[in-house]
């Protein structure tokens, strides 16, 4: 029998049985014992009900019996797998394309790449770039503020404006007199 027939059965049955109770209950000439029949006979018959539609329930436990079929909703791995693989399209571009583990991880290489665009081995991660500048979030401006203390290119003088002469001493002769 099917659930669905069980659970018809099982619907019919209580009503049936209800109906007979209530009968019994609600008339005048009702003896205690009428009513106390009908009650073990509705819990015979329900417990029954109950019993068989547990056990076409249990029968269900496993998809083993089922057929894969076209209006079904049930799907073996292999069918799933070969809706998955005819919806990858590695070539697409478009955000609803479905791609492939291989081609997401070429497409995560290349983005690395772009961001690194060729940076040495020693600056390229954000924590070795971070070493670089002393872990100092304000580097920029401490740069800036440096840069703004050199002398301007117009304070600075050479040794003829200063009027020093060069030294021309002879350190090559210094060097041979001590070797010698």
């Amino acid at each position: 029998m099917s659930l669905e027939v069980n659970l018809q059965n099982l619907i019919t049955a209580i009503g049936t049985e209800m109906k007979d109770i209530r009968a019994s209950v609600n008339s005048p000439t009702a003896k205690a014992a009428d009513v106390a029949t009908a009650l073990n006979t509705t819990a015979t018959t329900i417990v029954g009900a109950i019993n068989e539609l547990l056990a076409s329930v249990n029968g269900l436990a496993s998809t083993d019996g089922l057929a894969e079929g076209t209006t079904n909703l049930y799907f073996t791995d292999a069918r799933a797998d070969a809706r998955v693989q005819a919806a990858i399209n590695d070539s697409g571009v478009a955000a609803t394309d479905l791609w492939s583990a291989v081609k997401i991880g070429q497409e995560i290489t290349g983005a690395i790449n772009g961001v690194l665009d060729g940076a040495p081995a020693a600056l390229d991660t954000l924590n070795e770039l971070a070493a670089a500048i002393n872990d100092n979030g304000n580097y920029a401006a401490g740069i800036t503020a440096a840069l703004a203390l050199k002398a301007d290119k117009t304070e600075v003088k050479t040794v003829t404006e200063l009027g020093a002469t060069v030294d021309t001493h002879d350190y090559v002769a210094d060097w041979n007199a001590a070797i010698a």
